[in-house]
């Protein structure tokens, strides 16, 4: 108590100096004498700046490092805050996948564990990018691919599909424009018909003596035979006898 009364100034050194002539019972307890300093020269606008600063403060990217730091500068400020709240606006200010990471493990509700697991977290974190980043990805070649290198995309020119002539299957031009002139029949080729034009030619004859015969139609059952029944006359001789 002599020590903390003793670094004090001002007005508060003579607000210490009257407690010891009353024999005031702060005296006798410390943290009873802070609290009562504190309420006598703190400034309240100090303290409702630091709490909007610690509602407000986020990681957003920067180093877990940087983040616990500047998060301790500002709860040092709050000394009437319960840790829990702390804790509570601590863990919200982490990056998404820091956070999630953080409840997965499971973490005390200490402050000061937090700021331990959340250093290791974000190392093991920061290898497992590395390692997955490295990994050489399989890229797709063809007139559209494009690079994951960050460079502006590039797109191959087209190439037009190439035709060729139905009769010397050379590219450049149509049958109507081909050079080459269309094969012409041999007279043994007019002679000897192929097998293919054979086959057509007696097919289209059957079908025109078809189309001339005339059409009989034939009964599915025979009918019953008539018996020839004809009329004969048959002559009796008659022989005459003269009786004398």
């Amino acid at each position: 108590m002599v020590a903390i009364t003793a670094s004090l100034q001002g007005e508060a050194a003579a607000w210490a100096a009257d407690l010891f002539s009353d024999h005031a019972r702060e005296l006798g307890d410390v943290g009873l004498f802070l609290e009562t300093l504190r309420a006598q020269f703190e400034d309240p606008s100090r303290v409702q700046q630091a709490e909007a600063e610690d509602l407000g403060l986020h990681q957003k990217g920067q180093p877990v490092r940087e983040y616990v730091r500047e998060f301790q500068r500002v709860a040092g400020r709050l000394c009437t805050w319960p840790e829990c709240l702390l804790v509570y606006h601590f863990r919200w200010g982490l990056d998404k996948d820091l956070r999630q990471a953080c409840v997965v493990r499971g973490v005390p509700s200490r402050l000061q564990d937090w700021f331990c697991v959340v250093s290791e977290l974000d190392t093991g974190l920061q290898e497992f990018r590395g390692a997955t980043s490295d990994q050489s990805l399989p890229r797709w070649t063809g007139p559209w691919s494009t690079e994951v290198s960050g460079q502006p995309t590039t797109f191959a020119p087209s190439v037009k599909p190439t035709f060729r002539c139905f009769r010397c299957n050379r590219p450049g031009h149509r049958v109507a424009e081909c050079p080459v002139p269309a094969l012409t029949m041999t007279p043994r080729s007019q002679e000897r018909p192929s097998p293919m034009q054979k086959k057509t030619t007696e097919r289209s004859r059957a079908a025109h003596q078809t189309e001339g015969a005339t059409p009989q139609w034939a009964p599915t059952t025979a009918p019953p035979a008539i018996p020839d029944i004809r009329w004969q006359s048959t002559t009796i001789p008659i022989q005459m006898k003269t009786l004398w």
